[in-house]
């Protein structure tokens, strides 16, 4: 027999034979009429036993410790209760192997533990259960109201549109635990992130022979991002076995995506590394790139690296996406089809246009000197196209 009490603020449902309690806990409401429901609801799935559809339903509205006593004496079998805490070690170690396989940045698993961050202080400072299963669609509508504001006072932010990277990214973390069933819906819904217009702006005439002029122990990054366009993963990663002296080329197969680039060596790369290899002679497997004492590359020197050659040369805001956008640049300016930088970069046609190629004053004067100077519509002969009606017979 299930009856239910009040005891304290919320009513208790106790399933006894005769004077003996078998099992109890709270319905975690202080309603009576919700107690009477949820006690009918649990009866008929006592009743109809372990293969009762009540079950899934009672999963999501009984207390998380009331439920798995229940479950327990009818003998279902359920899975673990896992917490946020246990997704954010799962999924840290998963990005801890992928780093070891060199498929993602030191910096991206960072970004992600603060955005776990984040959210694991909205649940501490609202007092949230961290029970997956008890993170509803109300719990994350509560934590865009508790977030945004707070980014918006950050002058780094951009409001909304970084809520909606973070959610995004939390969601992504939630789809593994309605993967391997710990929960049934994915509490964040999908925010559209607007694409950004432009990407990062291409160095000028003048910065670049500013930061060649001064880039000294540096000549060698500076060559490899100026005439590649990598990014900071693949240059950091490039091995000498990819460069191609007798192809002129530089073959290899893009970290982030990837895609098989084949990127032709100007000149002055192709004189760079020659002088490199023979200094030092490397092995095939050896990484191009190395620190001031011939030891591996870290992502925070090569920063620090580009930003002291930034301030040597009077150059601001030097990093490796801005060397990529003036090499994509570059290569249009000289008349590199669309299709084939798209291909040299590893990138699609679209992506080059929307996002790496900013309308810069490059375009804008070579469109003038076009006007000024070319030939258009009104410059050719005009001549009788071929798909023009002849004069019918009899008729001049």
């Amino acid at each position: 027999m299930l009856t239910i009490r009040l005891r304290g603020e919320t009513y208790h449902a106790d399933f006894t034979n005769g004077h003996e309690h078998l099992v109890r806990g709270t319905l975690g409401t202080r309603n009576r009429s919700a107690a009477v429901l949820l006690r009918d609801c649990l009866e008929t799935a006592i009743v109809q036993g372990q293969h009762s559809d009540k079950w899934k339903e009672l999963s999501r509205v009984l207390p998380a410790e009331t439920f798995a006593r229940f479950a327990a004496f009818i003998g279902l079998a359920q899975a673990p209760l896992v917490r946020f805490d246990d997704l954010r070690k799962q999924c840290d170690a998963d990005w801890c192997k992928k780093i070891k396989r060199l498929e993602l940045e030191e910096s991206t698993r960072k970004l992600y533990n603060r955005r776990f961050d984040k959210f694991e202080k909205f649940l501490l400072e609202k007092k949230k259960s961290t029970l997956l299963k008890d993170i509803s669609s109300d719990v994350t509508g509560e934590f865009k109201e508790w977030c945004i504001p707070q980014m918006c006072q950050n002058s780094r932010s951009r409001g909304g549109i970084s809520y909606a990277e973070v959610a995004n990214d939390l969601r992504n973390f939630f789809a593994r635990a309605v993967n391997n069933g710990s929960i049934s819906t994915n509490p964040f819904p999908y925010h559209l992130v607007p694409k950004p217009k432009r990407g990062a702006r291409p160095y000028n005439a003048d910065e670049l022979v500013s930061l060649r002029k001064h880039a000294d122990d540096d000549y060698l990054t500076f060559a490899l991002f100026r005439w590649t366009g990598f990014r900071r993963s693949d240059a950091l990663d490039a091995r000498w076995q990819e460069v191609l002296f007798d192809a002129k080329q530089i073959h290899r197969f893009a970290i982030k995506n990837g895609k098989e680039l084949f990127v032709p060596m100007s000149p002055e790369l192709m004189s760079v590394l020659k002088k490199e290899y023979k200094r030092r002679n490397p092995q095939p497997d050896d990484r191009i790139l190395l620190n001031h004492f011939g030891g591996w590359l870290p992502t925070s020197t090569l920063f620090d690296n580009l930003h002291a050659l930034g301030k040597r040369a009077g150059v601001r805001n030097v990093h490796p996406h801005r060397f990529r956008s003036t090499f994509a640049v570059d290569l249009l300016l000289r008349g590199v089809p669309l299709p084939s930088v798209a291909r040299i970069l590893g990138d699609t046609v679209k992506m080059i246009v929307d996002y790496y190629l900013p309308y810069v004053d490059e375009f804008k004067e070579q469109a003038l000197l076009s006007l000024s100077s070319g030939q258009g519509i009104e410059q050719f002969e005009t001549r009788p196209r071929h798909n023009q009606h002849k004069p019918e017979c009899g008729k001049k």
